[in-house]
């Protein structure tokens, strides 16, 4: 909580707390001579310093402190103690100002005093708790904030290496094998490393920029299968205007062409995507290869952990993943409550 805003709690709180005091007076009905304001003037001087002292230097030093048995003992002395003294206070003042003769009204101040200081020392102490406690929540809910963001960045740095690793072996295929697509092959990696370096490192990116670099990356695994319609991906629905973390839909695709079979059907991935509602569902499905996506069906591809974890911390509640198999047939759907 700001600094201003508490202050302006307590402004409030004493301007209410005087304000009744002083109302009091005007509404009696009868004229109110000077020397009543005098007196509720030390009064309210005295419960505000009774307040402060409980709540600016008790509560921090024992309470808070987690000194029980000290501050128990320490706040019935003080309550005591200043009980006295604004029994005395009043007393002394109320003779000064001529409201009372001598010091016989003590008795019955000793019991306004009892009153007063333990209201006050409950009001001090109910409030420094309330906001030290909101305080406290807010630091909490920061550090989780700042913990969460410092998790997503770690898994962010996991998945670049992990892709990367595996761009670079598929160009290393093209050298040895002499492969003409080597040079165009380079130019794609050059357009992901500029993604990795500029939109990767972001808290958000928009889908198409996402959409973009999925399709850089198929085009160089393509090149590297020599089959250019190995992979159908099919777009419906609007994309401008969606923003999605990085690197969300690439672990998918990647999983797809490491663990899937390349042998065979023409089409070996396809890959919806479709954007209604306020939603986001991307399916993408393949043909296995039954001993590669063992690694899959348990779960337990980096990728996919990854991924798992980036989406419990960005769409808690507000996604759901499938990972389903069924005659060497592997699909993944995601479905994401867009905001």
């Amino acid at each position: 909580m700001k600094k201003n805003i508490i202050i302006i709690i307590h402004l409030v709180f004493w301007f209410i707390v005087l304000s009744m005091s002083y109302a009091f007076l005007l509404f009696r009905g009868a004229a109110v001579p000077a020397e009543s304001y005098f007196h509720i003037t030390i009064k309210s001087a005295l419960e505000i310093t009774d307040f402060y002292i409980f709540y600016s230097l008790i509560i921090p030093l024992f309470f808070k402190h987690k000194k029980y048995g000290k501050f128990a003992l320490i706040s019935l002395s003080y309550i005591v103690v200043y009980l006295l003294f604004y029994a005395s206070v009043i007393t002394w003042s109320d003779i000064q100002l001529k409201l009372a003769s001598n010091w016989a009204g003590f008795r019955f101040n000793i019991l306004l005093a009892v009153y007063y200081t333990i209201l006050y020392v409950f009001l001090g102490g109910l409030l420094k708790l309330a906001i030290d406690g909101y305080k406290n929540q807010q630091q909490k809910l920061l550090l989780e904030q700042q913990n969460v963001k410092n998790e997503l960045a770690l898994l962010r740095s996991q998945i670049n290496p992990h892709f990367l690793f595996n761009t670079l072996n598929t160009i290393h295929s093209f050298v040895i094998s002499n492969n003409p697509n080597a040079a165009k092959a380079v130019i794609k990696l050059s357009d992901i490393m500029r993604y990795m370096l500029y939109d990767a490192t972001k808290e958000f990116i928009t889908l198409d920029q996402e959409l973009e670099f999925l399709d850089s990356y198929i085009t160089l695994q393509n090149f590297r299968l020599e089959k250019p319609g190995f992979v159908k991906f099919d777009k419906r629905g609007k994309t401008d205007g969606i923003i999605i973390p990085p690197m969300l839909l690439i672990p998918f695709v990647e999983n797809a062409f490491k663990h899937g079979k390349k042998k065979g059907a023409t089409t070996g991935i396809i890959i919806n995507l479709v954007t209604e509602n306020n939603s986001l569902l991307f399916e993408i499905t393949n043909f296995n290869d039954p001993v590669k996506s063992l690694e899959v069906r348990k779960g337990e591809g980096v990728g996919i952990k990854n991924l798992n974890r980036r989406l419990e911390l960005l769409y808690p509640g507000k996604h759901m993943l499938e990972l389903i198999e069924k005659d060497n047939i592997f699909t993944a759907k995601l479905n994401i409550e867009l905001t």
